[in-house]
């Protein structure tokens, strides 16, 4: 029978239309991983942030609606963001939305403080910057320092924060305190900071029609760990998300039998010795994958 030809069948006294068989789209996906290096907790605080971010910008700048955004942590080392209604979208507009978001297509001149987007990252900054400055100008430059900013520019601006109106100005977003040379540290250091947190995008996923992303409820075969669907909402709060991949790994609990020592990082780094223990399946599944 021709493949592509329309066909009918009955199925339960209901009429199904088979249409042509071919390409019908691919979600919208941005992946976002970021290596695990020491604590889970560290981690997940710095992935967190990284990803609201990202879906600030989507939101605010780019004009994707909030209810169209499903977030799923990925089992291991990241988030998926998957933006309903959006298999049709040509691959270039998929490129160039990750290039904005990985912050290639930003110029510095053009960037200033708005409600949105990359401007809105700027200006968090900015109030960053006053909230973190007091009345001490040493303790200032110490600070900026170790921010990220140029020796010169820290030191300039840290005098300048010692003053609480200056302050109060830069909380309020209002630049004309700084000279142009330290308004554009201030933009390098943001444009530098976040590109390297952004480069934590797998720019393949999203434009690759071809990547199969791993399914919600499975395992990851790394870490043990579920993939589970989350709130936007829970990006503010790590712990509810600790919470949410125990439920769904299982909170009933299990007999586990570790032939080799395994080390538990999840909300505690932890070295468990060789041995019959009574835990948590969502624990003994993480430690499982080291045996």
């Amino acid at each position: 029978m021709d493949p592509s030809a329309r066909e009918s069948r009955e199925l339960e006294g209901e009429e199904i239309k088979l249409g042509k068989k071919g390409y019908l789209g691919h979600d919208l996906v941005i992946d976002i991983d970021k290596h695990l290096e020491g604590s889970r907790i560290d981690w997940l605080d710095d992935i967190c942030e990284i990803t609201d971010s990202l879906v600030n910008i989507l939101i605010r700048t780019l004009g994707f609606k909030e209810e169209e955004i499903i977030l799923e942590f990925s089992g291991n080392k990241g988030f998926h963001l998957l933006i309903k209604g959006r298999e049709k979208l040509p691959v270039e507009d998929r490129r160039q939305i990750i290039e904005y978001l990985m912050g290639e297509k930003i110029d510095r001149k053009n960037l200033e403080i708005s409600k949105g987007g990359w401007g809105k990252i700027f200006g968090d900054a900015v109030k960053r910057i006053a909230l973190l400055s007091g009345d001490d100008k040493k303790a200032n430059n110490k600070t900026l320092l170790s921010l990220g900013l140029p020796k010169v520019h820290a030191k300039k601006i840290g005098d300048l924060a010692s003053d609480k109106t200056a302050r109060d100005f830069l909380k309020e977003g209002r630049l004309n305190v700084l000279d142009a040379k330290s308004s554009n540290a201030i933009r390098d250091w943001i444009l530098r900071s976040k590109k390297e947190d952004f480069s934590t995008i797998d720019k393949k996923v999203t434009v690759d029609k071809n990547r199969i992303l791993r399914v919600a409820g499975s395992v990851h075969q790394k870490s043990g760990l579920v993939c589970v669907p989350l709130e936007l909402s829970d990006l503010s709060d790590p712990q509810a998300i600790f919470e949410k991949l125990k439920v769904a790994g299982g909170t009933d609990e299990v007999e586990l039998v570790l032939k080799e020592p395994a080390l538990e990082n999840f909300e505690r780094m932890h070295r468990w010795e060789a041995g019959t223990y009574t835990v948590p399946r969502w624990l003994a599944l993480h430690l499982s994958v080291q045996n």
